[in-house]
């Protein structure tokens, strides 16, 4: 199956550590399906984060096992072209979800995924965006 939904770090995290039931849950099922995708950009700040545990980190190998079951996509023109509107317009509004956020969420606009992310409302702002969260409550 193609994706369907791209990730964003925090998410990806809770699902490593196995933090919210609900998360994980879903992140099975879309595993399973084949349905998930991250941007490069998540796995530079995941590598980013792992890179500072230990050499043994039982996140780092769970990590590295998920990673072949998730479509890494790379950051390319399409992205950076919504990124640069996306951050225009937040420059105009005096909004800020950071520069990486941003970037996450142009890279899912440009590729027609819905982004699963903590707090839906932090992207609300961005036209044409799907969000969703995974977690309860």
């Amino acid at each position: 199956m193609s994706p369907t939904h791209m990730i964003d770090t925090y998410v990806l995290g809770q699902a490593i550590r196995r933090a919210d039931e609900a998360v994980n849950e879903r992140f099975r099922a879309a595993l399973r399906e084949r349905t998930l995708a991250i941007s490069a950009i998540t796995l530079g700040e995941m590598r980013f984060a792992l890179a500072k545990l230990r050499a043994g980190s039982a996140y780092r190998h769970t990590f590295d096992a998920l990673l072949p079951l998730l479509c890494v996509l790379a950051w390319d023109e399409a992205a950076a072209n919504a990124f640069g509107t996306i951050r225009a317009e937040q420059d105009r509004e005096m909004v800020s979800e950071g520069e990486l956020g941003a970037q996450v969420a142009a890279h899912a606009l440009a590729c027609d995924l819905t982004l699963v992310v903590r707090h839906t409302d932090h992207f609300s702002h961005i036209p044409r965006l799907r969000v969703e969260s995974w977690a309860r409550g």
